[in-house]
């Protein structure tokens, strides 16, 4: 019996679970009640619930979409505008005040992580060092924003809260810098040019017979 069917079937089943367990009210009202675990938890979470079941079913998506999603742009504008609009402070206090925006939550994030499965891999390495260097400008705006605002951003919560927010945006997105910073310097090593290659061996020995005759 093939175990990767199962993986597969699994992985899908236990990002369907975290969508479940997100939505459920007491988890939803816990998570909800400080603007860290509404940002920073449930939302990146339900990002990584839609992420799981796009990625256990990626070869059959992508065969779906692959029409209008060629190099995975479509799907990474989809991603990029989904964060954006969700880390806007008037969307995350919309979120806490009426239930449609809720909904709205629940649906596009999950859509929007599933997104990523699928296009993040096919993209160009110049498109995804682009993502990730605008995820680490957009937090550390946001970072700025929430931190030296004089006012509240959010009326559902304390202006103390959103200035923790702003330091925990502050060291994520440091963290991913360094990080991504090591990996792009002290990376594996890049194969060698053409130009570089070793000379074959039959080369090698046509240019010292060549030389011998000479």
């Amino acid at each position: 019996m093939n175990a990767r069917p199962t993986l597969t079937w699994l992985q899908g089943a236990a990002g369907g679970i975290l969508i479940v367990l997100l939505a459920l009210p007491r988890t939803r009202v816990w998570l909800e009640a400080d603007l860290i675990g509404h940002v920073l938890a449930q939302m990146p979470l339900l990002a990584l619930a839609g992420w799981l079941v796009g990625d256990a079913f990626a070869p059959r998506l992508r065969q779906i979409v692959e029409n209008w999603n060629q190099g995975g742009v479509a799907g990474l504008t989809l991603v990029i505008f989904t964060g954006l609009f969700w880390m806007l402070p008037r969307s995350v206090d919309g979120a806490v005040q009426h239930a449609d925006y809720e909904m709205a939550k629940f649906m596009s994030l999950p859509c929007a992580g599933a997104s990523l499965a699928l296009s993040f891999p096919c993209a160009h390495s110049l498109v995804r060092g682009a993502l990730k260097a605008n995820l680490i400008s957009m937090l550390g705006v946001l970072a700025w924003l929430y931190t030296v605002a004089p006012v509240r951003l959010c009326n559902s919560y304390l202006k103390s809260d959103q200035e923790m927010l702003g330091t925990a945006m502050a060291f994520i997105a440091g963290a991913l810098a360094v990080g991504w910073g090591i990996g792009l310097f002290f990376g594996p090593a890049r194969p060698s040019i053409a130009g570089d290659a070793p000379p074959k061996p039959s080369v090698l020995r046509a240019t010292s017979g060549a030389q011998s005759l000479s």
